[in-house]
């Protein structure tokens, strides 16, 4: 019963290790981009989208249709990215 107890131990350690990283990397990179950004007087805003034309297949998630025909999404799009 102490291997498993040990086992469990272990475990245990490691997942408050993993915790506390993505805890700092969170943390490291707000830093950094507020430092980058903010702190410079720059107001950044990012709009994105995956991909602007629909894949092969029945992929229906792009701006631009396969056929070349534009969304009502690809539209509003290019209003944003105008701004």
């Amino acid at each position: 019963t102490n291997f498993i107890y040990t086992i469990y131990f272990i475990s245990y350690c490691l997942l408050i290790f993993f915790l506390l990283f993505l805890l700092f990397l969170y943390y490291f990179l707000v830093n950094l981009s507020s430092k980058l950004t903010i702190n410079q007087g720059i107001s950044l805003h990012m709009f994105m989208y995956c991909w602007l034309h629909d894949l092969e297949g029945g992929d229906t998630t792009g701006l631009i249709g396969r056929n070349g025909i534009e969304k009502l999404g690809y539209n509003a799009w290019k209003q944003i990215s105008k701004t």
